[in-house]
């Protein structure tokens, strides 16, 4: 269901290179709500999609010639998210539904936070992520959502790719 890969790092180099290159988009956004890692466990899972509000700051148009070249090495069709998430924040339950794909996400860290997703037995699975880059892959499905959330102990970076699936 969902898997973490390997880190190629001339993917890694590229992004953070677009990281550095963007700093004046994200070095001083701050984010009013702080929230713990309990108050992000005590989150139930919605019984449908809901909208969720914006978490995080857009680093860069997905259009990047960077970010279009890291697709083309990967073969994804398009990048997808290009984002910053403060210290202490957290991206609600969602599925990307209205997206679906072969999502494959390059995430940067250095306090590492929490990739949470229903897993096929209907209980929720804890990711953590590794301290620097960690890499998953997972399939965003119309007709069979895949519920997952997002908790940042430290600042995160997070940079999405997906293909249509086959």
């Amino acid at each position: 269901m969902t898997l973490k890969n390997g880190v190629d790092p001339i993917i890694t180099s590229l992004l953070k290179e677009v990281i550095v290159e963007n700093a004046d988009s994200w070095k001083n956004y701050s984010q009013e709500q702080v929230t713990d890692y309990d108050l992000f466990s005590s989150y139930d899972i919605p019984k449908a999609n809901i909208d969720r509000p914006r978490i995080g700051c857009i680093i860069t148009d997905l259009d990047n010639p960077k970010l279009l070249k890291i697709s083309e090495m990967i073969g994804s069709t398009r990048c997808v998210n290009a984002s910053y998430m403060p210290a202490n924040s957290m991206m609600y339950w969602h599925t990307n539904s209205d997206s679906p794909g072969e999502r494959t996400y390059y995430n940067l860290t250095l306090d590492p936070g929490v990739f949470k997703f229903l897993g096929q037995d209907g209980k929720p699975v804890e990711d953590w992520d590794d301290k620097g880059w960690t890499t998953r892959s997972f399939k965003i499905n119309k007709d069979k959502p895949f519920w997952h959330c997002v908790w940042a102990k430290g600042a995160r970076f997070s940079f999405g790719f997906t293909k249509e699936l086959s």
